[in-house]
């Protein structure tokens, strides 16, 4: 209710010792124009409490902060599993065009394992709620990519790719979700052949 007025107690309230003041204060931020303090918030992106971090991440977003957006490039291709995970959710909720390039670069990494395919599922995820045009063109490799030992996996990649392509402007995908149809109804045979397999047997 305050505005922009109450920036400067939140911003002064940020170095208390307690990780949930600093969040406390992160979240009032993010409802005002933090562009004339954003040097203040920055040092909160590496805090050690992750709540702490996430939050002022989230500020910094809003504004499409340049050290953010840095940020994000870096933990899309951090070992840390959370730091990955925290990139791809921040991307997707704030459809982040600013890291298609760096996403698309995921998507074009060769895979070695079954998990490497399936890593590769919230990537498209994020990439669909962004719905960059950009990204058509790694999609259409996947959907013609072929895997003789790890096909599950990659039909399911496949599968998580065209339940994205509705998000994507019509005119430019409208052959691929129908093929989209033929390939669900295959996968819907091989399933139920499947099932039936296991009933009899």
């Amino acid at each position: 209710e305050f505005g922009d007025k109450i920036i400067p107690e939140a911003v002064k309230r940020l170095h208390d010792d307690r990780w949930f003041v600093r969040r406390n204060m992160l979240y009032i931020l993010q409802d005002t124009d933090t562009r004339e303090v954003r040097e203040s918030i920055r040092p909160f992106c590496n805090d050690e409490n992750r709540k702490v971090s996430v939050a002022a991440l989230k500020c910094l977003l809003k504004q499409r902060d340049h050290y953010a957006i840095e940020m994000m490039r870096e933990h899309l291709t951090s070992e840390s599993k959370d730091k990955f995970e925290q990139a791809i959710n921040l991307s997707s909720s704030f459809r982040l065009t600013e890291v298609v390039e760096d996403l698309i670069s995921l998507l074009k990494i060769q895979e070695r394992s079954g998990d490497d395919i399936i890593t590769k599922i919230p990537v498209v995820k994020a990439l669909g709620d962004i719905a960059d045009p950009r990204a058509l063109d790694v999609l259409r490799e996947l959907l013609s990519s072929k895997s003789i030992f790890h096909r599950k996996m990659l039909d399911q990649l496949k599968r998580e790719v065209y339940k994205t392509l509705p998000k994507y402007p019509h005119e430019l995908v409208n052959d691929l979700v129908e093929a989209g149809t033929e390939f669900a109804k295959e996968l819907f045979k091989e399933e139920s052949a499947h099932v039936r397999k296991g009933e009899s047997g």
